[in-house]
């Protein structure tokens, strides 16, 4: 249990250094998600798991598996924060 609560508290640090867009429509059967880092700190990566765990969770609340179809990171530079963009689609879950 103490494990569980650890994951959630880091998760809402990660949150709380976010902006995460929300799932939208991108053509066809596939879906965006973007999550970008408000005051530049952070990586890529962090924005990635952000982006990565939303949209796991949409497509869990829809009843299905989440695909990655592309994903782009950019790490913070000076003027420019961390952020990442994630192309996905929701599969049907394997019964």
């Amino acid at each position: 249990m103490p494990s569980r609560i650890a994951v959630i508290l880091a998760a809402g640090a990660l949150v709380g250094c976010a902006s995460v867009s929300e799932v939208v429509p991108a053509g066809g059967d596939t879906l965006m998600v973007a999550a970008q880092g408000i005051d530049g700190n952070g990586s890529g990566a962090a924005q990635k798991a952000i982006a990565l765990t939303k949209a796991n969770d949409y497509c869990k609340a829809h009843g299905a598996m989440m695909e990655v179809l592309d994903v782009k990171t950019v790490e913070p530079m000076f003027g420019r924060p961390p952020s990442a963009d994630l192309t996905f689609r929701c599969a049907k879950a394997a019964k």
